[in-house]
Order: structure tokens, then C-alpha cells, then sequence
């Protein structure tokens, strides 16, 4: 009896074995499964050489990186196009955009680097330029016209990149990309973002607000 029990107990232990085997194949399968592998026409700029990549998804336990107090803290960088209003001095007010090298071409001035500061750190920027020498006590205002694109990937009708618009989520760039395939899974997905100049892989959810320079990744359910 005892060696009956040990065969079909080693039985047992073959067959999970087998079982795990076959599904690592079938998930290996999955499109998008091997993360951050870009470079297809058209695709999301990989990760830039002295850039920190994580092993897989980060855990969304509380406010994604670089959201809290997002009206501060957005970022500039190329390819934004900002307002600048100088209160009293139509000359000096008009749209820019920033250039590859993160400057915009400011009148009296020159060229401002803009790159990695906020809306709010510019507009200080900008008074202490205009002070030295040109304008008594200039007031400013910076504002983002328009921003720079978002990437969708994955189980969606039309990935690609899009014009970013202000306080996205997930759900609403799938909207943008013509919604879920039939084999997407709606509460699967991850956003690689840039964060002090590394890109993090995150775990999100349809409710998560978007950044520029997001690339969102839609995955495929299993069944």
C-alpha cells in the first residue's frame, strides 16, 4: 500500500511540474509580455543608455510618482509649447516652444533653458532676467498650451502616440486609441514613466492619471 501512495504522489508532482511548464510557454507568447522591448517603427523611445530600468512593475501602493501636486510640479520639456504673458507689455507676450536643447528664444533676453523646471520655476526665471536691466518689476505667467505625446501600447485598436491632454487617465487614452480589443484585459496595465531621468515601470489601473511621455501598455488576458 505504502509504495501505491508514492507512485501516484510522484504522478501527482510530474504533472504541476508539466502544468507550470506549459503555462510559462503560453505566457512567454503573450504579446507585450517581455516588457520595455521597443523599437518597432513608430514605437515609444526605449530606455537611453545610462538609464536605471527595473526588473518588472513597480507596486502602485499610493500616489504614482510625479503627480502629487501636478499643476506644480509638471516638467517642461521639448516638444511643449508654453504661453508666456508679460502683464503690460504685449511685445514681450506670445506662444513658445520649446526647442531640442530644452530652451525656448525669449525677446530681450535670449535663449532661456526651460528643460526639467515647472511652469512656476520659469515664470521666476524670467523675472529675474527681465529685471536685470530691462523691466522694473515685470510680472509673468507661464502656461502650457499644448503638451508633448503619450504612447498606448498593447491590447488596443490603435496604439500609437497622442497629443497628451491635461488631467488624463488610463481610460480615457484607451478612448483615444479606439478602446479594448476583445482579448484585452481591462484591469491589467502598466506605465513606464520618466522619474528624475530613469524610466520606472508601474503597475496601473484605469483610473490612473497620465503624464506626458507616459507609455501606457495594455495586457492581454489569459482566458
Amino acid at each position: 500500500m505504502a509504495a501505491i501512495l508514492r507512485i501516484v504522489a510522484a504522478a501527482c508532482v510530474l504533472a504541476l511540474g508539466v502544468g507550470i511548464s506549459g503555462y510559462g510557454s503560453a505566457l512567454a507568447q503573450v504579446p507585450g509580455y517581455q516588457q520595455n522591448q521597443y523599437g518597432a517603427p513608430g514605437a515609444p523611445p526605449s530606455v537611453r543608455p545610462g538609464e536605471a530600468r527595473t526588473a518588472g512593475p513597480v507596486a502602485n501602493t499610493g500616489p504614482l510618482p510625479g503627480l502629487t501636486g501636478q499643476a506644480q510640479t509638471y516638467r517642461l520639456g521639448f516638444g511643449d509649447r508654453i504661453r508666456v504673458t508679460v502683464f503690460g507689455e504685449p511685445d514681450l507676450t506670445g506662444e513658445f516652444e520649446i526647442n531640442s536643447e530644452g530652451n525656448i528664444s525669449f525677446p530681450l533676453v535670449g535663449e532661456v533653458p526651460t528643460r526639467g523646471l515647472s511652469p512656476r520655476q520659469l515664470e521666476a526665471e524670467l523675472v529675474r532676467l527681465l529685471k536685470d536691466g530691462f523691466l522694473v518689476n515685470p510680472r509673468v505667467n507661464v502656461e502650457v498650451s499644448s503638451y508633448r505625446p503619450f504612447f498606448i501600447l498593447g491590447e488596443v485598436s490603435r496604439p500609437g502616440s497622442y497629443p497628451y491632454v491635461a488631467s488624463m487617465t488610463v481610460v480615457t487614452a484607451v478612448a483615444i486609441a479606439g478602446g479594448y480589443t476583445a482579448r484585452a484585459n481591462k484591469r491589467s496595465m502598466t506605465i513606464v514613466r520618466i522619474i528624475d531621468q530613469n524610466r520606472r515601470e508601474i503597475e496601473a489601473s484605469p483610473e490612473t492619471p497620465l503624464l506626458p511621455e507616459d507609455i501606457v501598455t495594455i495586457r492581454e488576458r489569459f482566458f
